[in-house]
């Protein structure tokens, strides 16, 4: 499922993942539809992006998304562990997911 930055996105739209804040907290369950309130809650919690559910099959946090904006998920990354990333396994993590991002950017 794509990942859509905070501003593209638009009341209806439906989330394909769970969406965390930056210490891991559930701030929107998957499968939600996104309305203007919920929007600018995410906003004001400062989330960058949002995996969207465009259709064709059910929403499944199993599926690997399709980075089709890599900026925009590295931001999403940076975002998730902002305050993580100083123990050495969680900079691991955010190295391989940076990496990955920054290969597909080359295809």
């Amino acid at each position: 499922m794509p990942l859509f930055p905070l501003d593209k996105v638009t009341p209806g739209m439906k989330t394909a993942a769970p969406v965390l804040d930056s210490g891991g907290m559930l701030l929107v369950r998957e499968g939600a539809e996104l309305t203007p309130e919920l929007i600018e809650r995410l906003r004001n919690r400062k989330v960058p992006a949002v995996d969207i559910f465009l259709g064709g099959s059910q929403p499944s946090s199993g599926t690997p998304l399709a980075v089709t904006d890599p900026d925009a998920a590295q931001a999403a990354l940076a975002h998730a562990f902002e305050k993580a990333n100083a123990h050495p396994v969680m900079k691991a993590l955010f190295d391989a997911a940076s990496e990955r991002i920054r290969a597909g950017r080359k295809k």
